[in-house]
Parts: structure tokens; C-alpha cells; sequence
């Protein structure tokens, strides 16, 4: 039973790894970048400080650091190495079906994903924390097209992918539970009853202001892999 899904999660990976495709090569890189997303990633910390107070807005990114701590670095640092699976590109047994760009790999071990964990950790976090489903929606797209590029890159298997985006939707609502249990004794959690904001006070127009500029920083992803690569 084990091999047999070892088996099909290889062939699902066939399915997805690379193409003859510059232009994909290019976008795949120029996504994974540690660039590539700072306009978008800066819009949210933007939008989260002007809407709270400094104790609630250091509180939040607090919560928020240690949900990287556990989406993230814990799965690096310790998970990975523990389970100890090869990466597809690492595996002698598997590398010559593996199609790689610029021979870039991605790291040693693969199980799980701590990428798409820390996505998926923040993508639902935040999603809980505006009460916004249109920004939900966004970020569920950003964190499913980042997925399948490391998949395109041959960064991960697919179940790698899966337990990782699992791992990030579990550790998510904890911290927010967490977040919203103890912040509501010493910070001032109110719900919002006005059309012009979500019920925990961020303004429409500011989360189509964050989905605005995610899809101009994709926009300008796919530029630059049309310009350079």
C-alpha cells in the first residue's frame, strides 16, 4: 500500500514537472525569487499597521512570527531532516526524469513542503484575521499557483505539496485561536457593523487596495519572464 503511493505520487509529479517552455522556466524562477512578491507582502503589513493601534499591530506580527516559526523554519530545521526523503532532483534512483531549471534543486530533503505550509499558514491566518473571503480567494490562488511551480521546478513530489498545505491550514487557526483568545483579554476585540469595513474593522477598500497590487506584482512576474528569460 505504501509503495503503491509512492508510485503514484511520482507519476503525479511526472505529470506537472517541467516543459519545453523558456517563457514557464522564467516565470517559475522569477516567482520563487525572494523578490518577487515584496510589493504585495509589504501591502499587507501596510494595510495591518494602518488599521490597528501599535500594541495590537506588534501583537498580530508577533502571533504572525510565530506562525512562521512552526509553518516554516520547524519543518526545515527539524521535520525534513528527520523524515529524511530525497527531493526528487536528490533521489540517484529518480533524478534522470526529473526536469530541473538551471539545475537548481531546491534543498535536499522534501517531506513536507515547509514553502507551501508557510503560504497556506498565512494565506488562512490573515483570511481569518480581515474576515474577507474575496482576500481568501486570492491567496488561495497565490498559494496554489506558488505550489505548482515548485512542483514545476521539481522541488517536491505532490504529497509533499499536500501534507504541507495541511500542516499551514492546522497551525493556522490555532494561532488564530490563540491570537483571538489571549489578545481579547488585554486588546480591545470589537466587532464592526458598517458596510464601509469587515467585522473586525478593515476597510473593503483597503483589501481590494492588497488584491490590487497582488495582481499587479503577478502582472509584473510574468513581465519580467517574458523580458529576460
Amino acid at each position: 500500500m505504501f509503495e503503491q503511493l509512492l508510485n503514484l505520487d511520482r507519476q503525479l509529479f511526472l505529470l506537472i514537472n517541467g516543459s519545453n517552455s523558456v517563457v514557464l522556466d522564467g516565470f517559475a524562477m522569477t516567482e520563487t525569487s525572494h523578490f518577487a512578491w515584496i510589493p504585495f507582502v509589504l501591502t499587507l503589513f501596510c494595510v495591518i499597521i494602518k488599521t490597528n493601534d501599535y500594541k495590537k499591530s506588534m501583537y498580530i506580527l508577533l502571533v504572525m512570527s510565530l506562525l512562521y516559526l512552526i509553518s516554516s523554519t520547524f519543518v526545515s530545521s527539524f521535520v525534513q531532516p528527520t523524515i529524511a526523503r530525497l527531493r526528487p532532483a536528490m533521489d540517484l534512483n529518480f533524478v534522470h526524469l526529473v526536469d530541473t531549471v538551471n539545475q537548481t534543486t531546491g534543498g535536499f530533503h522534501g517531506m513536507f513542503s515547509h514553502q507551501a505550509s508557510k503560504l497556506m499558514a498565512f494565506t488562512v491566518f490573515l483570511a481569518l484575521l480581515f474576515r474577507s473571503l474575496k482576500f481568501f480567494v486570492f491567496g488561495i490562488f497565490w498559494t496554489l499557483l506558488h505550489s505548482w511551480v515548485l512542483l514545476y521546478l521539481g522541488y517536491y513530489y505532490p504529497f509533499d505539496i499536500l501534507i504541507g498545505l495541511m500542516w499551514g491550514v492546522v497551525w493556522a487557526v490555532l494561532c488564530y485561536i490563540l491570537y483571538f483568545k489571549l489578545g481579547g483579554k488585554f486588546l480591545n476585540f470589537r466587532a464592526y457593523d458598517s458596510e464601509q469595513c469587515t467585522s473586525s474593522g478593515y476597510y473593503h477598500v483597503d483589501i481590494q487596495f492588497v488584491n490590487l497590487v497582488f495582481l499587479l506584482n503577478l502582472i509584473g512576474i510574468i513581465i519580467v519572464s517574458f523580458v529576460y528569460f
